[in-house]
């Protein structure tokens, strides 16, 4: 799921806007809207937002002055103007879309999209570095699982492990609040000598790499 949040300063908008994500954008959860640019400065040093739905021109300045205030943006940002005229400097902060008002939601929809290939991207690469770092530490102290399936990898701490309990066809990975992770389950558990654990079911498997 995808965490966004909405940053206009017209309610009208921001209501249009929720609806539209609501009924035609799957996996994404809207966390919060924010009506300028102290506002949503806040907002997103509070929330952590993958994505922000940003306006331009505002009441308290323009979505340009809130994320020069911003000193890491980690996030992806989808551009929402009434006017084109701010389309080149928008692509110049990594913008993922830029959308005019009123909003197409066939444009919309492309938009978000996009998003979500770019997350997926970034955290299997983000993945592959952290299996990588894991299979280099040569400790001996077990820290973290490296989970494949057919998603990809993941990787878990294991102190962020509270609980780990079959369900239905399912495995639920319960860790620290509020967080908590789901895997196709399997029902059968197996540890062996080169510290991989692997968990089976007659049409799948999982693997853990214990480091």
């Amino acid at each position: 799921m995808i965490r966004a949040i909405i940053i206009d300063d017209e309610k009208a908008s921001r209501e249009i806007l929720v609806t539209y994500i609501t009924k035609y954008c799957k996996n994404i959860k809207i966390d919060g809207t924010a009506v300028g640019v102290v506002d949503g400065k806040d907002m997103i040093e509070k929330l952590r937002p993958d994505l922000i739905f940003l306006d331009i021109e505002m009441r308290d300045g323009t979505g340009f002055d809130m994320l020069n205030q911003i000193t890491t943006i980690d996030f992806q940002i989808i551009f929402i103007s009434a006017t084109k005229q701010y389309a080149e400097r928008a692509f110049k902060y990594s913008a993922s879309e830029y959308i005019l008002k009123p909003i197409n939601i066939i444009h919309l929809i492309t938009a978000v999209e996009k998003v979500k290939e770019a997350i997926s991207l970034k955290m299997e690469s983000q993945n592959i570095r952290l299996l990588i770092d894991i299979v280099n530490n040569q400790k001996n102290e077990i820290e973290k699982i490296v989970i494949n399936n057919m998603k990809g990898f993941k990787i878990l701490t294991l102190k962020d492990i509270v609980m780990i309990k079959g369900s239905g066809t399912y495995t639920d990975f319960y860790l620290v609040a509020p967080y908590k992770v789901i895997f196709q389950a399997m029902v059968k558990i197996n540890f062996c000598r080169k510290s991989i654990l692997k968990m089976k079911h007659k049409n799948s498997s999982l693997s853990f790499c214990i480091i």
